[in-house]
């Protein structure tokens, strides 16, 4: 018996400036980033690379504020809470960026990752 997923039931608790809202049904972003990782074949080396910086503080930051301002904006804006996540998406961003090589930045930003 398949059981259907969604978000409909899911509620936002609200922006904790020092804590990030965790994601529903006990998803794991972790998980979620090796999956995608996993399912894209990179070399050991590139793999690597993106696996430190992937499961960063930063990334997951980006993941978790990501998917809740999306949830917002779809289902129930909140101005207040949304401008709060995109200030927080922002900083990690570039807090993800800077941590960054410059000998690894063009290879980390230029992959594009399909998640279908």
């Amino acid at each position: 018996m398949k059981t259907k997923k969604n978000i409909e039931g899911c509620n936002f608790s609200g922006f904790k400036t020092n804590e990030l809202t965790q994601l529903p049904r006990h998803l794991d972003a972790e998980r979620i980033y090796l999956f995608i990782l996993k399912a894209h074949n990179f070399h050991e080396k590139v793999f690597k690379m993106w696996k430190t910086h992937f499961l960063s503080e930063a990334s997951i930051a980006l993941l978790h504020d990501s998917f809740w301002w999306w949830f917002l904006h779809k289902f129930k804006p909140d101005r207040e809470n949304q401008d709060s996540l995109f200030d927080r998406i922002s900083e990690s961003y570039v807090t993800l960026f800077m941590s960054i090589p410059v000998s690894q930045k063009d290879a980390f930003f230029q992959v594009n990752i399909e998640i279908n």
